[in-house]
């Protein structure tokens, strides 16, 4: 009996030791899971867009949906404010015919956003004036940096601007780069959106709203360059930590080609250059492809 019940003590033991080792290996040599492959970007429909223009009191905004176009008269200086369904574009003209600010000028209505760059005449040779408005219900928090020809110069005076939901701000750049005679700005949100304009006055003469820029990008395309007299300017900024090679060409309405003399562009990091192109294209209505690595 004694021997007996050894025996299947020992069986019984030998039996878990088998199991053991069977479950281990099988353990250990059992694939890892598979993960799920990761969704593909897809395209969704825009179902409402958001169009934000500086106020100015008795103008008259042209508002653009598919086939119609209707106008408003805005009556008071408050941010003109218009929401639709996509293909939503609006803007407005004015004509000044006496003082520093004579002339014709166009803003075209820009959706809030996260990051907005504008390149331009620096404070130090025009009157510049940023307009940041938060259409939106949640408050914003935005960084307002300016860079110019020796790199960034505005500091810390522009960090933090709080805008409260339906809050218009207008910043007079001279308080954050008085300097800059060049400049490229970047508005970006900590959190919240912004709708962001700015309007030049040259101290020569002349007024405009900056157009807004593209993202920093390793090539960009600057259309829309009008033919006829009167000098041409490109300005690049580089406000990245390394400083940017800069292939430039020039495309016509028969040919792309590299103007001589003007064929590339070193931009020191975080620096604005402006390169002169009148010469370049000859006067001729052409775009221009810039290129960097």
């Amino acid at each position: 009996m004694r021997d007996f019940v050894e025996h299947r003590v020992g069986l019984l033991v030998l039996v878990v030791v088998s199991l053991t080792a069977l479950y281990g290996v099988a353990y250990v040599t059992t694939p890892a899971p598979i993960p799920p492959p990761p969704s593909a970007p897809r395209k969704v429909s825009v179902e409402s867009v958001t169009a934000v223009c500086p106020g100015a009191k008795g103008e008259r905004t042209g508002v653009y949906l598919p086939g119609t176009v209707n106008g408003e008269t805005m009556e008071d200086a408050k941010p003109f404010v218009t929401k639709g369904p996509a293909g939503l574009e609006a803007g407005y003209l004015t004509r000044v015919t006496k003082g520093a600010g004579r002339g014709l000028a166009g803003v075209r209505c820009t959706e809030p956003s996260a990051a907005t760059w504008l390149v331009g005449p620096g404070p130090a040779n025009a009157d510049v004036r940023l307009h940041l408005t938060n259409a939106d219900k949640a408050p914003a928090l935005a960084d307002v940096q300016v860079y110019a020809a020796e790199g960034p110069i505005s500091g810390d005076a522009g960090v933090g601007l709080e805008i409260a939901p339906g809050e218009h701000r207008e910043i007079d750049l001279k308080t954050l780069a008085p300097s800059a005679d060049i400049m490229a700005l970047s508005v970006t949100t900590v959190f919240g959106r912004v709708a962001v304009a700015a309007r030049t006055t040259l101290e020569t003469g002349g007024v405009d709203w900056l157009p807004p820029a593209a993202p920093p990008a390793t090539r960009v395309v600057v259309p829309g360059i009008p033919g006829g007299g009167g000098l041409r300017r490109l300005l690049v900024a580089a406000p990245g930590e390394e400083d940017a090679t800069v292939q430039v060409r020039a495309v016509s309405e028969d040919a792309e080609f590299a103007m001589r003399g003007k064929e590339s562009l070193n931009v020191p990091a975080g620096g604005v250059v402006a390169l002169d192109v009148t010469t370049g294209i000859v006067g001729s209505a052409s775009a221009l492809v810039l290129t960097s690595s």
